[in-house]
């Protein structure tokens, strides 16, 4: 039949919430490999900053094969300025997209991009859809 589910167990969205660590190495922040066993669609990532960083501070967040900066996810988004809730719309730099595949076996991982952590508090959900084998 057309336009039918190719398996139901994938049409409830995963949600993963990360409390950020407070490294300024490349992914330092987060490094967190996709161990599901299938690739995932990262529909929605967003950065909450529960307390900002004392000095200037950028992150970026992103997906790559290893576990490195990267920013195809989040790009330049300011930890200093404002406590709030951000998405890739609200960083400072082109890289970001709004969706992204999370390959199995491949890391997200979030990184100062600029400045430096210390005092920042933050966290980062990611909304995932499952991509079933064939999808």
């Amino acid at each position: 039949m057309a336009n039918q589910p190719i398996n139901s167990q994938y049409n409830n969205p995963l949600v993963f919430s990360f409390l950020l660590a407070d490294a300024d190495a490349a992914a330092g922040l987060l490094s967190v490999v996709n161990n599901t066993g299938v690739d995932l669609i990262i529909t929605n990532c967003v950065m909450n900053v529960s307390t900002i960083a004392t000095g200037a501070q950028t992150t970026d967040v992103g997906v790559a094969a290893t576990s490195i900066l990267n920013d195809t996810l989040l790009d330049g988004i300011d930890g200093h300025s404002a406590t709030g809730t951000f998405g890739a719309a609200d960083g400072g730099a082109t890289n970001a997209h709004l969706q992204k595949r999370w390959p199995a076996g491949q890391y997200l991982t979030a990184s100062t991009a600029s400045g430096a952590s210390a005092g920042m508090v933050a966290s980062l959900y990611v909304t995932c859809i499952p991509v079933p084998a064939g999808g």
